[in-house]
């Protein structure tokens, strides 16, 4: 079985200059940031050969500084849990772990990377009250957790809980937790336009238009622009 050291040795030998700019490009905001220069998708490929990694050596990942090594450990605990084979015991090791190391998961593609699965699915026969905790936090990812986790659901068929979610997010500061909150509810309207409209109809003179762009981009032009025009 491998270790943290091993894999950061691995991502290490696939770094280069030119990639490390591109992260630059994609993360704006954030250009303290340290980025090795990996690929997201040879990231991906090597957390597929590490889905039994130990609890400890995920953590030793997420807490290292570089952004690949942490989007490493994310994929890791999103594919593990939503590996069939994976027993309960792990998936509640995963869950835990997730949300006791949240402030190393602290960006959106962090977020995605695990949220649906080592969230969301683990919640799925449990009390999800949860969400709604995360969903009232003062770190932005967490909230942003609190509304991707609920994609689980949606996949499902259920879209309850992607709208009570979204009611607490309605009105988010966050542009990256508006942008996710729109992506579930246009994802939650796929199953049923006439209570995604309804929502949009009583959120939009306050919901910020980031979100509500989003949540409504597969509804009929016309449509669209009634809804953005309400004040």
């Amino acid at each position: 079985m491998t270790d943290a050291a091993a894999l950061i040795a691995s991502l290490a030998s696939m770094a280069s200059d030119a990639e490390r700019e591109k992260y630059r490009r994609y993360f704006p905001d954030d250009p303290a940031a340290p980025f090795l220069g990996v690929r997201m998708g040879a990231v991906f490929d090597l957390a597929k050969t590490a889905l039994d990694l130990e609890a400890a050596e995920l953590e030793r990942l997420l807490a290292r500084p570089e952004h690949e090594v942490r989007a490493l450990a994310c994929s890791i605990m999103g594919k593990s849990a939503a590996r069939p084979r994976t027993t309960e015991e792990r998936r509640t090791e995963l869950f835990e772990l997730y949300l006791r190391r949240h402030d190393r998961i602290d960006q959106w593609d962090l977020v995605d990377l695990a949220a649906r699965d080592v969230v969301g699915a683990y919640l799925a026969d449990r009390d999800r009250t949860v969400l709604d905790r995360l969903a009232a936090s003062g770190f932005w990812p967490e909230r942003r957790t609190a509304i991707v986790a609920t994609s689980a659901y949606i996949r499902a068929g259920e879209i309850d809980d992607a709208y009570r979610i979204a009611e607490l997010l309605a009105d988010d500061p966050e542009p990256l937790v508006q942008k996710a909150t729109g992506w579930m509810l246009r994802y939650a309207g796929d199953r049923d336009v006439a209570r995604l409209t309804a929502f949009a109809e009583r959120h939009a003179a306050t919901m910020p238009r980031v979100a509500l762009r989003a949540a409504i981009e597969h509804l009929p032009k016309e449509e669209r622009a009634r809804i953005l025009a309400i004040r």
